[in-house]
């Protein structure tokens, strides 16, 4: 495309795009602050393959390599195959340090302040779909500045 600038006058112009890494990286991130998320079953434990219909509980673990980082945010996207499994009834209450969470079709967010001390969260998913399914890792960011971040690894997970 063409612009025409009058003289004197500035142009601005940004660039956004979104999208999915063909194949995820491998190995963890931590720049100022780690997370990490483990599936587990009805037992609790850690489990790669689970039968459809089965309910998984989704545990994350996040924390801040200083004593302390204000307004981060927690971006766990659900493997293909999965869906959110919506209590009934009352939430269960946030852990300490969580402000909020918001729970999406494809993901599960969480707003919180990290410190040293690990904090850990709970979900479920359920799985729907047969097949084996690319995990994305888990992130992590404070909100206001870039240059504290982490990811988890990516895996895979099969849906029998």
């Amino acid at each position: 495309w063409d612009a025409t600038v009058p003289e004197g006058a500035r142009l601005y112009w940004q660039v956004s795009t979104t999208g999915f890494d063909v194949a995820p990286g491998k190995g963890s991130v931590a720049k100022g602050m780690e997370v990490s998320r483990v599936y587990l079953d009805a037992k609790g434990e850690p489990v790669q393959s689970v039968r459809q219909g089965d309910e998984v509980t989704v545990q994350i673990t996040a924390r801040a390599l200083k004593p302390r980082i204000a307004d981060c945010v927690i971006s766990d996207l659900l493997p293909g195959g999965f869906e959110m499994v919506i209590p009934r009834g009352d939430e269960e209450p946030l852990p300490g340090g969580v402000k909020h969470r918001d729970r999406r079709e494809d993901r599960m967010l969480l707003f919180a302040d990290l410190t040293t001390e690990p904090l850990t969260f709970t979900y479920r998913i359920r799985a729907v779909n047969r097949g084996v399914f690319t995990v994305p890792p888990v992130q992590v960011e404070a909100m206001y500045d870039q240059s504290f971040y982490g990811h988890g690894d990516s895996g895979s997970m099969e849906i029998r």
